[in-house]
């Protein structure tokens, strides 16, 4: 049995700044399992590995003048929520051992592109208050870490038989 909800917000300024809010909550449980012997303890109970609760959010500043005519810069920062959730199933019992705890990340980076996005660079400052973040089986993902993206574009391109 599955119930839930998403919804995101985008607001523009002046065409410069641009706010992305993002939201789910989501509740995902056993109904009535007939197909399998002694499933009963799993009833009523919730899935592994789904998150009931999270959002993220970015503030994003975008200036195509400063480069000159076919270039931009783009600045932005994002914060990321996750909430709790089990990634086994712990029937009618909480097991602390058995959940990912609740994760709030916090990410910067700058993307500039050239040449109408022909070429680009990007540099990324992930989780930079190194929180503790883990992938959907408890398992620690990378504290804080940097990283940068070279781009290019391929145009008017054809293969010949």
């Amino acid at each position: 049995e599955t119930i839930g909800g998403e919804g995101s917000l985008s607001l523009w300024f002046r065409d410069i700044f641009r706010l992305d809010v993002n939201a789910t909550r989501i509740r995902q449980v056993y109904g009535e399992i007939r197909s399998l012997s002694q499933t009963e303890s799993l009833e009523g109970t919730d899935f592994p590995n789904v998150p009931k609760w999270f959002y993220n959010t970015r503030l994003t500043y975008t200036n195509t003048e400063l480069l000159g005519a076919g270039n931009q810069l783009a600045v932005y920062g994002q914060y990321k929520y996750v909430d709790q959730f089990n990634f086994l199933n712990v029937a009618g019992t909480f097991d602390p051992a058995s959940f990912v705890p609740v994760q709030k990340r916090l990410d910067f980076g700058l993307n500039l592109s050239f040449q109408e996005g022909k070429y680009g660079v990007s540099l990324n400052a992930n989780n930079i208050l190194d929180a503790e973040v883990f992938d959907n089986f408890s398992v620690p993902r990378p504290g804080r870490n940097y990283n940068v993206r070279l781009s290019y574009r391929l145009d008017n391109f054809s293969f010949k038989k």
